[in-house]
């Protein structure tokens, strides 16, 4: 089995609380069985979103803005479900955090 031989999987369908202060939620439209990670930090809610995205799908320009509070990411299986998991993370999050996010390539690694 290789690098899985000791691994145990849990199968999640809904929220679960992996530990005091961190939750997964569901986050479907990207893929099947997407899911974004809450931390309650000092400074609010962090989530990662747990799907393709950018922060502009969040915080779109002000005439997209007018008809739309995100942008849906540009891949998914489900263009619906994709819009109302962008639309409920960013409700949830007081700091967010996109995994496509292009300021991580400016991050230095610690020595």
């Amino acid at each position: 089995m290789g690098i899985y031989a000791d691994l145990k999987f849990i199968v999640i369908n809904g929220n679960y609380e992996v530990a005091p202060g961190i939750e997964l939620i569901p986050a479907p439209g990207y893929s099947p069985g997407s899911q974004a990670v809450i931390i309650n930090t000092e400074k609010g809610k962090a989530v990662i979103t747990g799907f393709c995205c950018l922060p502009d799908n969040f915080n779109p320009p002000e005439s997209i803005k007018a008809y739309s509070p995100v942008i849906v990411p540009g891949m998914h299986t489900d263009p619906i479900a994709a819009f109302e998991s962008a639309i409920r993370i960013k409700g949830l999050a007081d700091i967010l955090i996109c995994q496509h996010d292009p300021s991580f390539a400016k991050v230095k690694s610690i020595p």
